[in-house]
Order: C-alpha cells, then structure tokens, then sequence
C-alpha cells in the first residue's frame, strides 16, 4: 500500500485547520490491478471525519451495484456507482476529486505507485 497525504488550504494560502487529503493506492495480491482511494477528511476534535471519498477498487466483471464496483461517498452515505471509472488511473480520479471538491492543485501531486529513480 502506497500514501500520500496533504493538508488544504484557502484562497489566499492559510491552511483550513483539520483538513486534509489522503491518497492511497493498493495492489491486490497475485492481481495486476491496483485500486485507488481518495479521500477529503476534517478532523472534529477527536475524530476524523470523511468528508468526500472517490473509490475504484480496480477489480474486473464487477457490476454496478457490487460492493466493488467504482463508487463515491459524500460523507457516509455510498452514491450511486459510476462505470466510467473503471478505465482511469490516479490522474483521472485526481480530477473527479478536485472537481467534486472544489478544490484546486497548486503544482503536480505525485502518483503514489510511482517510484521514480533518483
């Protein structure tokens, strides 16, 4: 398992206490696939709260409505599936996340499978 995580900031560079944006990328044992979360969280005091959560597990023949299929959280409750993420990587899914977070990415955001030679 691979992790990124970043804080958020406001318009004018002040960090949102409590937020934060967790990447995190698994291959599945013996499988070729890797599957992506991507998660806005807000810490409440002594909890931490999912704000927004984008999922695609990465697995095939999955139909919607399988607990596998690519699916989004607004908070807790699941919303309904969406097939065309199946076929994106972090790049895509980075996108959906930023749009449906209004949220906007000041430089690249490294791919937390990519281990790049130095």
């Amino acid at each position: 398992m691979s992790t990124l995580e970043f804080g958020v900031v406001d318009g004018d560079g002040a960090t949102i206490p409590g937020m934060h944006v967790q990447c995190m990328a698994t291959t599945k044992p013996r499988l070729t696939t890797i599957a992506w979360k991507i998660t806005l969280f807000q810490a409440d005091g002594a909890h931490l709260l999912r704000v927004y959560q984008i999922d695609n597990p990465g697995l095939t023949g999955m139909r919607p409505g399988d607990h596998d299929f690519p699916h989004e959280h607004i908070g807790e409750p699941r919303q309904p599936d969406d097939p065309a993420w199946q076929s994106i990587g972090f790049n895509g899914m980075l996108d959906v996340f930023c749009q449906r977070c209004a949220l906007t990415l000041d430089g690249t955001v490294p791919d937390p499978t990519a281990y790049p030679l130095r």
